[in-house]
């Protein structure tokens, strides 16, 4: 209902109740109607209405003068309950069940189920969201999340030892950083450190911090979330806190391989903490950049220039990525100091993203940080930028624990199920070796290699002749997505001369050529060699890089007796996991090959090499080839550590009671340890100052999103350019 006061002398002798539908639209514009939104009114000209009347000398007393009860419309059942103002107090129950899932649902969702479980009371949805925050601000600890996030971590290791985690104070007591690694992530970064990936994302929490997440890669192929940390900003400082606190947590275990966005911060902090570890740049993370920094000095020179340098980033030689980057790339610099100088920056640090020198090494067959991406978006799907710390790291533990099962349960399938993709043909051909993958490997290897068995039959080869007649190729494709797609399509990933020239002649036995059986132009042709101790380079560089024999290798088994096949080489990671942390594990079996699955102990060397010596020339040739045993065995057990606890209180005991500035000295620094894991009390919030009015931006966007407008030229006046690339 709507009142209306018609006052006289000052008094309100009259009111009028009516119906919010009465009355009729009044429009304010009348000039073109056609240009009105396309809009209705509620007004229905409703006859409803009340009217009281208080006598003038009487004032205030009220006597209904008029009354109409009917109405020109339906009436709805929440109109009714909406008029009918009656007690908005919420009882015990009301109120539980919104404790319950406040911060978990819509406002108008816990209105819903109140009006369900209690249909005959009205319920208010201010007075509702006011509940809602009550119960949010009631479940902090001290009114702090950070406290209450810290004290959640703090029982976690209590009752779990292995738990790890980190936090970092201001001089005010705010919460700015925090790391943690749950027991199962320890045991998994130490076990697939090979190869890692880190970001950072964005609008998790209402604090606005970022979330920086660690991924690896498992035995079955599978990206696992491995570390978590809140940070306050990205600057070097933040970074190398995190890389830190990776080392505290694993025990000093260095990542083989990272990748990382171009973020000059990132790059810094790992030169400085980890300097051990290989560093390589996100390809696309790579052509985002040049979108941003390029594309508006290029001008329309941007095609050409962005064509040039992908063919120069493929080349499969350094010397040819020299020669393409001088010829191709750098002459659009030529006059232009901002283009010179960025093309500069990024070609000094070349080894990070281009081809030849990344292609060589051990990544799991990976050239981005896509991974890390779809785990972020996996995150964020639980969370916005609204969530508060502690549930912010209940999404994370729940992503967890999904993760885990969804392992478990690809184990289950892959030991129950038979491959139906491998033909009885294959199954024949290649027994021993499949019998050997099923006994060692996980599901990546045994799935990829059956795969790669099956393809094999396809090919053809002859031994090579000597003569390369091929000029300097790169891997076909003008942007990133056809460098995914390259190693699929069976493309040349490195070239035989440049592999001749870093294995030398005298480690090569023989050199086959394998070409697709319906390429009548040998665009799929491939370079075999194989060294003297039993292993091979193919220039697919399928084992290199992803750690599998290749298709290639699998057709010259079936033609060449000189081929074998042996367990290890597969790297220790690709092994499955009970394998893996076996120390005495027997490797040294038979070489095997293909059709007559006969056994030969020693081949491919005159002098006899034992099997032990197997693989130490590629080894030589791509150092990056990890070979992990596993989880470290440098972590203490428990009764050791207590015992080298034990006597180091023994000694401190004795120099301390000789020395009252060592006593200080040792008080002090226990202090610091006791208050930085029991400080949660004290602990603040991180600081963060909420702007008036919409954000800037309703989300970070990428530079390469399509633009909702158009660009419009302001000397044409044409659409999709601007004046800069006016012609």
């Amino acid at each position: 209902m709507q009142s209306r006061l018609k006052r006289m002398n000052g008094q309100s002798p009259r009111v009028i109740f009516g119906c919010k539908k009465a009355g009729k639209h009044v429009p304010q514009k009348n000039v073109d109607p056609d240009k009105h939104r396309n809009c209705t009114s509620s007004r229905e000209c409703c006859p409803c209405q009340i009217v009281v009347r208080s006598p003038r000398e009487l004032f205030p007393r009220w006597r209904i003068t008029s009354l109409v009860t009917d109405h020109c419309h339906e009436l709805k059942k929440c109109d009714i309950l909406e008029s009918n103002q009656r007690d908005k107090r919420l009882s015990a129950e009301m109120l539980q069940l919104i404790t319950t899932h406040a911060g978990k649902c819509d406002p108008k969702f816990i209105v819903y189920m109140l009006q369900h479980e209690w249909p005959d009371k009205a319920f208010d949805l201010r007075t509702v969201a006011n509940a809602i925050q009550k119960a949010k601000n009631s479940a902090h600890i001290g009114g702090s999340e950070a406290a209450e996030l810290h004290k959640i971590l703090q029982d976690k290791t209590r009752n779990d030892k292995d738990w790890f985690f980190a936090t970092d104070l201001d001089e005010n007591g705010r919460l700015r950083r925090m790391f943690w690694m749950s027991p199962s992530q320890r045991y998994l970064y130490r076990r697939y450190r090979d190869v890692v990936i880190s970001d950072n994302t964005y609008k998790t929490n209402r604090f606005g911090m970022p979330l920086n997440v660690i991924v690896i890669i498992d035995n079955a192929g599978k990206s696992r979330l491995v570390g978590c940390s809140l940070v306050s900003g990205e600057s070097v400082e933040d970074y190398e806190w995190i890389l830190e606190q990776l080392l505290a947590a694993s025990d000093n275990v260095y990542p083989h391989i990272i990748f990382v966005d171009e973020d000059p911060a990132m790059e810094a902090a790992c030169a400085t903490t980890i300097s051990k570890t290989t560093v390589l740049n996100c390809i696309w993370h790579l052509r985002q950049n040049l979108n941003k920094n390029l594309h508006g000095a290029l001008g329309k020179d941007w095609n050409d220039f962005i064509s040039a340098f992908w063919t120069t980033r493929n080349a499969l030689t350094a010397s040819d990525f020299e020669r393409r980057w001088s010829e191709h790339v750098a002459v659009f610099g030529v006059d232009k100091p901002k283009i010179e100088g960025y093309l500069k920056r990024i070609s000094e640090k070349r080894e990070h993203w281009a081809w030849p020198w990344v292609g060589t090494r051990f990544t799991a067959g990976i050239q981005s940080t896509q991974r890390v991406e779809s785990m972020n978006a996996a995150i964020k799907r639980a969370v916005n930028g609204k969530t508060s710390l502690p549930a912010l790291f209940e999404a994370i533990e729940k992503k967890l624990s999904n993760e885990a099962q969804t392992s478990k349960y690809i184990l289950y399938k892959t030991d129950t199920t038979v491959d139906p993709a491998t033909s009885t043909f294959v199954q024949q051909m290649f027994a021993d070796v499949i019998d050997a993958n099923n006994r060692y490997l996980g599901i990546a290897a045994k799935s990829q290699m059956k795969l790669e068995m099956s393809r094999s039959v396809l090919y053809q080869s002859n031994p090579h002749t000597g003569i390369d007649a091929c000029a300097p190729r790169s891997i076909e494709g003008g942007d990133f997505e056809e460098i995914e797609r390259s190693s699929k399509d069976d493309r040349e990933m490195s070239s035989l001369q440049s592999i001749q020239t870093i294995v030398g002649s005298d480690r090569i036995v023989q050199i086959f050529d394998v070409t697709f059986r319906l390429d009548t132009e040998r665009k799929s042709l491939q370079h075999i060699l194989l060294l003297a101790d039993g292993s091979y380079i193919c220039t697919c560089l399928l084992l290199q890089n992803s750690g599998f024999v290749c298709r290639h290798y699998f057709h010259l088994m079936q033609v060449s007796d000189r081929c074998k096949y042996h367990v290890r080489l597969i790297p220790m990671r690709w092994f499955k996991e009970e394998l893996q942390d076996l120390t005495d594990l027997d490797l040294s079996g038979a070489f095997l090959s293909a059709k007559t699955q006969k056994t030969v102990a020693q081949v491919g060397s005159a002098e006899g090499e034992p099997a032990s010596s197997f693989m130490s020339d590629i080894m030589k040739v791509f150092p990056s080839v990890p070979s992990l045993s596993g989880v470290d065995k440098r972590n203490l057990s428990k009764k050791r550590r207590i015992g080298e606890i034990s006597g180091l209180m023994k000694n401190i005991m004795d120099t301390v009671n000789s020395n009252p500035e060592v006593f200080e000295t040792v008080k002090d620094g226990l202090n610091r340890v006791i208050v930085r894991g029991a400080g949660e009390e004290g602990m603040k919030d991180p600081h963060y100052t909420k702007t008036k009015g919409r954000p800037r931006t309703s989300r970070i966007k990428s530079s390469m999103e399509t633009k909702k407008k158009s660009t419009k030229c302001g000397v044409c006046s044409g659409e999709g350019h601007n004046s800069r690339q006016h012609s």
